[in-house]
């Protein structure tokens, strides 16, 4: 018998092994590969989501700051509000005429408007409304007190609303409402904060921006406005996953000439820049106190002048006055919302879902500032292990310069 060759006779153990030994090590590079590479695929997915989130949001808001004030008094265009309870977000109301609603108004009472025709969409309880006649000269600003149908030509008004949109009285005490030249337009609310809202799919609460159009949009009888409200079924979802909302606004500053004639020698925030929100506690413009932080001017400083004022008012000569409504006016240099020229808002957007191989980080808010707020904030948010990034943008509000109210283009125009 023919003894086999040593070639022929396979592999020893200590071949195979090291042939099992390499294999494992080449298997284990292999799917160490194939793991990096679906974690970067997640990781560039849930860096995507972010980004998405945040485009969505920062449209949203600039679209309506972009058109806040139209049509309506400056004053009325910003309600800032503070912070919310939720990790100290800011909340912000922007407001403005709807440039492609009116409606003819044949007849006015204080209690119910008659329009010639079906009104033609469906109004919710709550919706503000301004009514103007002889061409633009008078006007009222109304809000409804119950749905309207869209085959309604009755809208029943709200006597009892929050000024200034109760002026039902205007409408019993010019006769112009009932002349047959009325018009109703409509005015649009935007009042965007942060709202966490239970996510089952998660487990867990998950942070949206969220916005108010102050309408009863559940119909269950109330108009909740309240940012921090519970009630968050008249509440709108802008965007995923947007965890803080920071606003600053960037108010009417004088020039020097202007500064020494008014004896200006501080601004109306806690560091005298011109702009609340940024730094200190006076986050926000108030109605309530427009003067200055820490002096106080003679005359006190009062709200801008509305637009019903400037029939008269620039007969006023002294720029000092009270009564001056000019843009040189010393009324329009307080910290009063209606003197707001721009405001600054800062978004910050996390990954819907957690990466445990991140570091337990929270927002930096060293090398990226959100206006003033500071780290005690973020404290509830050092576990979360999310990817997160941030987006500032100023947008300048040209229409807070409107010294005219103007009646609505007729339904036939067309714009070219």
């Amino acid at each position: 018998m023919r003894r086999l060759s040593r070639r022929s006779r396979g592999l020893t153990l200590i071949e195979m092994l090291v042939t099992a030994g390499v294999l494992a090590i080449v298997l284990a590079g292999v799917l160490g590969a194939l793991a990096e590479n679906q974690r970067q695929y997640v990781a560039h997915a849930d860096v995507a989501g972010v980004q998405s989130n945040l485009r969505t949001a920062a449209a949203q808001l600039e679209k309506a700051l972009t058109r806040a004030g139209y049509g309506i008094d400056p004053n009325y265009a910003i309600e800032p509000s503070d912070g919310t309870s939720t990790f100290s977000s800011d909340a912000v109301a922007i407001q403005y005429r709807d440039p492609a609603f009116r409606r003819d108004v044949t007849a006015a009472t204080s209690a119910l408007l008659t329009l010639s025709a079906a009104i033609g969409e469906p109004l919710e309880k709550g919706q503000r409304l301004l009514v103007v006649c002889n061409q633009a000269s008078d006007f009222a600003y109304l809000r409804t007190s119950a749905a309207v149908a869209a085959s309604a030509t009755t809208i029943a008004l709200d006597g009892s609303a929050a000024a200034p949109w109760n002026e039902t009285g205007r409408i019993t005490a010019m006769s112009c409402f009932n002349a047959g030249n009325a018009v109703l337009t409509r005015v649009e609310r935007r009042q965007f904060f942060v709202a966490w809202m239970n996510d089952p799919g998660q487990g867990e609460q998950r942070a949206v921006l969220a916005v108010r159009r102050g309408v009863d949009l559940d119909a269950d009888g109330t108009v909740d406005e309240a940012p921090t409200a519970t009630d968050t079924q008249d509440a709108e979802v802008v965007a995923l996953d947007i965890e803080q909302l920071q606003v600053s606004y960037v108010m009417n500053r004088p020039i020097a000439t202007i500064a020494t004639n008014f004896a200006l020698t501080t601004g109306p925030d806690d560091d005298d820049d011109w702009i609340f929100g940024d730094t200190g506690t006076a986050d926000a413009p108030s109605s309530a106190s427009p003067g200055w932080t820490g002096n106080t001017p003679n005359p006190t400083p009062a709200a801008p002048p509305l637009l019903r004022e400037f029939g008269t008012c620039n007969a006023v000569v002294d720029s000092n006055a009270a009564g001056y409504c000019g843009y040189g006016a010393r009324r329009r240099y307080t910290g009063h919302p209606g003197n707001i020229r721009a405001v600054r808002f800062s978004l910050a957007a996390r990954s819907a879902k957690e990466d445990l191989a991140l570091n337990a980080e929270k927002l930096d808010l060293v090398e990226n500032p959100m206006e003033n707020l500071t780290a005690t904030n973020l404290s509830a948010q050092v576990s979360s292990k999310r990817r997160r990034q941030l987006y500032r943008q100023t947008v300048a509000l040209k229409n807070m310069f409107q010294r005219k109210m103007f009646p609505p283009p007729p339904e036939n125009f067309a714009g070219g």
